[in-house]
């Protein structure tokens, strides 16, 4: 199956039975979709929608809906989006412990993202010995990005490959790379070392920005995108 990963607050998986991917085309030879949601917490009431859900898509094509509950305890100490009361978006960090050791590919989507097409393309892509596919943030380039040390002993992290900073809201992750090369430990260190500015986001160009494969914007558009050759990036759609 095709994994699929998302974080929900309770409150937002209603909103969340709207969004599920386009069911494949008839003739298509994948074994169907699993829907991996990452929470604190889904009362009793969301969880039984959340099962009635998996059985109409199912009927449709093969479908299963797994909830992973975490605890964003460890999280508390780090910077939350602006606008967020919570800190769900770093258990991104947690995907390859969270999902079995048999799954060696997945999709991460922001609670948010619109997907209108079906997704076979994507998990068709040759990602190399890249730990992800990704789509560059709308982010101004030019734009130094520097992040405090929390020891004030300690050099800030400038970023050097501020043109390659890439939005995590959208991931196609190279499970198998990913816990080869360790990314969830280097990732809690740089959390625990730097003050982020745009939570995860930061951390996760930090620590495998390097070793990702680019995507144009048609999989994770932002309106801002038409921006980007003012800002002195052409993004190619």
């Amino acid at each position: 199956m095709m994994s699929i990963i998302k974080t929900a607050l309770k409150q937002t998986c209603k909103q969340e039975a709207t969004k599920s991917p386009p069911p494949p085309p008839q003739d298509s030879s994948e074994q169907g979709y699993c829907s991996h949601i990452l929470s604190d917490s889904l009362s009793l009431c969301v969880q039984n929608k959340l099962q009635e859900l998996e059985k109409e898509l199912d009927a449709l094509y093969p479908c299963r809906i797994l909830v992973h509950f975490l605890s964003d305890e460890e999280f508390k100490d780090s910077p939350k989006w602006t606008n967020h009361t919570n800190h769900l978006t770093y258990f991104r960090i947690k995907l390859a412990s969270v999902l079995s050791q048999e799954i060696d590919r997945c999709l991460y989507l922001d609670i948010e993202m619109l997907v209108l097409c079906p997704l076979e393309e994507l998990f068709a892509l040759d990602l190399g010995e890249n730990i992800a596919a990704v789509v560059l943030d709308c982010s101004n380039p030019y734009q130094e990005k520097r992040l405090k040390a929390r020891d004030s002993t300690q050099a800030d992290f400038v970023f050097p490959f501020r043109k390659e900073y890439f939005n995590t809201g959208f991931m196609l992750i190279n499970l198998k790379k990913w816990r080869e090369s360790q990314v969830e430990s280097r990732a809690l260190e740089f959390m625990h070392t730097f003050i982020t500015r745009v939570g995860d986001q930061d951390i996760s160009n930090a620590v495998i920005g390097k070793e990702t494969l680019k995507l144009t914007p048609k999989w994770n558009f932002f309106i801002n995108h038409f921006n980007a050759e003012r800002l002195g990036r052409a993004d190619n759609f």
